[in-house]
């Protein structure tokens, strides 16, 4: 395997995970102070 392939691969798997754990966006959300 590439060096470079692997990065992509890797910051690619850490976006969907992100995006496909909604609990840590809404526990973010709840826990720090509304804005304006």
């Amino acid at each position: 395997m590439d060096v470079p392939s692997m990065i992509m691969g890797a910051a690619i798997a850490s976006v969907v995970w992100i995006v496909l754990w909604p609990r840590r966006r809404d526990r973010d959300e709840e826990d720090l102070p509304p804005r304006g």
